[in-house]
């Protein structure tokens, strides 16, 4: 479709495209064998994708009424996250789960999650939208699948960019975010079975971070 004519439009086509799939696949028992659904990720298309797995993520935040989000639903939108492990490559489309993971979503219970997290970040290279409240979460994270938490934390802070390792090091600059780290990995240096790895972890942020994890050695002596 050529959208280079002069028509306006409200939002760009192809994430308008996206939003209304995610709606019907959320809503309107749009399957996953369906071919509207299979024409959709067929053809490769980094913004639509993205929009589709950014605008669930922002309809789960804005969900007041738990009543809508049927055992059903929850167990399709699960499935779509194995799914989209399972079938997507692109760093940038993986990254908008972020917007899946926040505070303010009830729907996706954290233990059904966390290891779902951790390994959209391993094959997403550590790209993640909406970093912030990935952060806020590791506290919660960490009380829940300790071993997944840590994954999480080597992925996100270890990215491979170097500008983006610098800017994210920058939660340790943050006394509450620090703290929060700092708590999730005494806690994991006192389980003989992490004890090993939690120390590689620690050395390798001090190593190719730097300063921002220097305080993190004195858990470690």
């Amino acid at each position: 479709v050529d959208y280079s004519n002069n028509q306006e439009h409200f939002k760009n086509p192809d994430e308008a495209l996206a939003d209304h799939l995610a709606l019907a696949f959320v809503f309107l028992d749009l399957k996953f064998n369906d071919e509207l659904f299979e024409l959709f990720w067929k053809k490769k298309n980094k913004r639509r994708w993205k929009e589709f797995i950014r605008f669930i993520g922002t309809t789960l935040q804005s969900q007041k009424d738990l009543s809508k989000f049927a055992k059903n639903i929850i167990k399709k939108l699960l499935r779509f996250w194995d799914w989209a492990l399972e079938k997507i490559d692109e760093p940038e489309v993986l990254s908008a789960f972020g917007y899946w993971v926040d505070k303010d979503i009830n729907i996706l219970q954290d233990k059904e999650v966390i290891k779902k997290v951790a390994d959209i970040l391993e094959k997403s290279n550590g790209e993640w939208e909406n970093r912030y409240a990935l952060v806020e979460k590791l506290p919660e994270f960490s009380q829940i699948n300790l071993k997944q938490t840590l994954k999480i934390i080597r992925s996100f802070f270890l990215i491979k960019n170097d500008e983006k390792r610098r800017r994210r090091s920058w939660f340790m600059e943050y006394r509450d975010y620090k703290e929060r780290i700092k708590a999730i990995f005494q806690k994991a240096l006192e389980n003989p079975d992490l004890r090993e790895g939690t120390e590689t972890l620690i050395s390798d942020l001090m190593e190719k971070i730097g300063e921002p994890f220097w305080e993190l050695e004195k858990l470690v002596i």
